[in-house]
């Protein structure tokens, strides 16, 4: 199969279709006679109407271009056998064709429906006409969309966010954080993403992690409940449910399978001691490690054994077969709360399990293992947040959650090289009402996804775009129907090592398709890319915009639809940059 690539391309259609009787028409780009034609053995849908996501499955070796008619499509993800476009706009029928250099596909025939005979996209229960208002670049290989499920017949819509992400492109990583890089501590997901940017490392966009304790007062507040692990670093773990539901990476890899602790401080005379936890509290017979993430110091009572230890030399690697020297050591009766060394750790063993850890002392070698890792291929895992079910595994949706709430998401293509955040909102007044995990999964399968686990949602599920958002803040979505962020005990993130270039060469709207009932208006809001793809202007002013076809006036950046139903187009100009927003006129 190949890789995903250019799954979600640029954001402008090219061209008008309203009559797309016609075949295609025939490019030419070189022979490749090694590799293997296009195919198209089926349409997801044969027949629909503009906006709809489909799904064409066959043969596609080298991946392709779409055509619809003369239309070249923009993908929104490509497989070895399978390609998922956006219908664009046209009437009557068209011809669909996928083009791999001079190589092309079979024809395969799409109708448009005559308005009211179309029962809508069929999602759990529900019949509904998508209609995809954004879909923008954000960063390198990462584009953002908003997908409006309008229910023909009940106010049941949905409202979704998604941001796709190319894993394989070379200026991206994929980071999980801490709040406040503490394992007591809360911060909101924009905040994290603002400290967490330095040069060379951009924080652009990101979800809310783990469920963890968010009791005001109680001293575990900010704790999440399962495995969180940063830059190898285990910050948090939960020996009780470790395969819980755990989304990892080992470098650009991302895993959703079983994992298992190799976890242990061996003293010298070769006997290994468990780890029972990390950070933690420590009871009876416990030998915990403290590392950097707990703070300054242990916290702890005066009723154990507490060494202080570094690396003999240079850091921890990759925490498998760490040499430590004891710098500091306390035993039973003496003052605990150790302090933590800035690039080491505390080793802390309470009645049995200090006795090892008693027969050595300051200078001595201890070895530590402590780390995560595949339980089928050993990969080592490198970052770590964790859900609290997998909703999607390999493509069959399991673990079905009939409540509508706002879901947080993140999912994966089957070859792993697509990665998708989703934030799904909960109840807004004409917008939303919520939605089940089934549903969901349903919808992140429509567009490429096959494994996915949900985090931690409701009033706390967040997604961040650098740039975007209420106020410029990047808060996309609406927790609990507000503009805040709320405060969050983990997150993960898209990093960018794009230099830092505020120059201006692209212009976006944050409107792509949308559908505008008849005499309603629409005011868009235009972002400026830098040429890594970056919003590096958040609300451009002295757009020009003007109406192709007629049906409707354009004040300022105002459009109104007229009486007409019908499509349009509405061209922007900026410094001599342009960018086009189609408008469906609808009753």
């Amino acid at each position: 199969m190949k890789t995903f690539r250019n799954r979600i391309l640029l954001l402008l259609m090219a061209g008008f279709v309203l009559s797309c009787n016609k075949d295609f028409k025939e490019t030419n780009t070189g022979l490749d006679e090694e590799k293997a034609a296009p195919s198209i053995t089926a349409l997801s849908k044969t027949n629909g109407n503009i906006g709809d996501t489909l799904r064409i499955s066959g043969s596609f070796p080298e991946g392709g271009e779409v055509y619809f008619g003369t239309q070249k499509l923009n993908l929104v993800s490509v497989t070895g056998s399978e390609i998922v476009v956006v219908v664009p706009y046209g009437t009557g029928s068209a011809f669909i064709v996928v083009n791999a250099g001079s190589k092309r596909s079979n024809k395969m025939t799409f109708t448009y429906d005559v308005p009211g005979i179309k029962p809508g996209l069929k999602i759990g229960n529900n019949y509904y006409d998508v209609d995809t208002t954004t879909l923008m670049e954000v960063g390198p290989g990462t584009r953002y969309m908003v997908l409006n499920f309008v229910d023909k017949y009940t106010t049941n819509h949905l409202k979704i966010h998604l941001t796709f992400m190319d894993a394989t492109n070379a200026r991206l990583s994929f980071k999980a954080v801490l709040a406040r890089d503490t394992v007591l501590n809360t911060e909101t997901v924009p905040a994290m993403a603002v400290r967490k940017t330095a040069a060379g490392a951009n924080y652009f966009a990101g979800v809310n992690g783990d469920l963890f304790n968010n009791t005001a007062g109680n001293a575990n507040l900010g704790r999440v409940n399962n495995t969180c692990i940063v830059d190898g670093l285990i910050t948090n773990m939960n020996y009780a449910m470790p395969t819980y539901a755990p989304v990892y990476f080992n470098g650009k890899t991302i895993y959703f399978d079983p994992f298992e602790f190799i976890s242990y401080v061996q003293v010298p005379d070769g006997e290994k001691v468990a780890i029972k936890n990390i950070n933690n509290s420590r009871a009876q017979d416990d030998l915990i490690l403290f590392n950097t993430a707990r703070g300054k110091s242990t916290q702890t009572n005066n009723f154990g054994t507490e060494m202080a230890v570094t690396p003999v030399s240079g850091g921890w690697g990759d925490y498998t077969n760490v040499k430590v020297r004891i710098n500091t050591k306390v035993v039973y009766g003496q003052p605990g709360n150790t302090a933590i060394p800035a690039n080491g750790a505390v080793v802390s063993g309470h009645d049995f399990s200090a006795i090892p850890l008693n027969r050595y002392g300051i200078g001595d070698i201890l070895t530590i293992a402590n780390y995560a890792r595949n339980t089928a291929t050993g990969a080592i895992v490198q970052q770590m947040v964790s859900g609290d079910l997998r909703i999607l595994d390999n493509g069959q949706i399991i673990n079905p959650v009939t409540a509508l709430a706002a879901r947080t998401v993140i999912g994966a293509s089957a070859d792993k090289s697509m990665i998708v955040f989703c934030a799904a909102e909960g109840v807004i007044a004409g917008e939303s009402v919520g939605i089940s995990t089934n549903d969901l999964a349903e919808i992140l399968k429509l567009y490429g996804v096959a494994d996915a686990v949900h985090m931690n949602g409701g009033a706390l599920s967040t997604m961040y775009v650098k740039g975007a958002g209420f106020n410029n803040t990047g808060l996309v979505n609406r927790p609990g129907n507000t503009t805040t962020a709320p405060n969050a005990g983990n997150a993960l993130y898209v990093v960018s090592n794009a230099p830092a270039d505020n120059v201006v060469v692209k212009l976006v709207a944050d409107l792509y398709a949308p559908r505008v009932k008849a005499g309603a208006a629409i005011t868009p809001k235009f972002y400026g890319l830098n040429q890594y793809g970056h919003i590096v202007s958040s609300n451009i002013s002295g757009v020009t915009v003007t109406e192709a076809n007629g049906l409707g006036t354009v004040s300022g950046t105002t459009f109104t639809a007229g009486t007409t139903k019908g499509s349009t187009e509405l061209n922007a100009t900026y410094n001599g940059l342009t960018t086009k927003i189609k408008v469906l006129i609808v009753e």
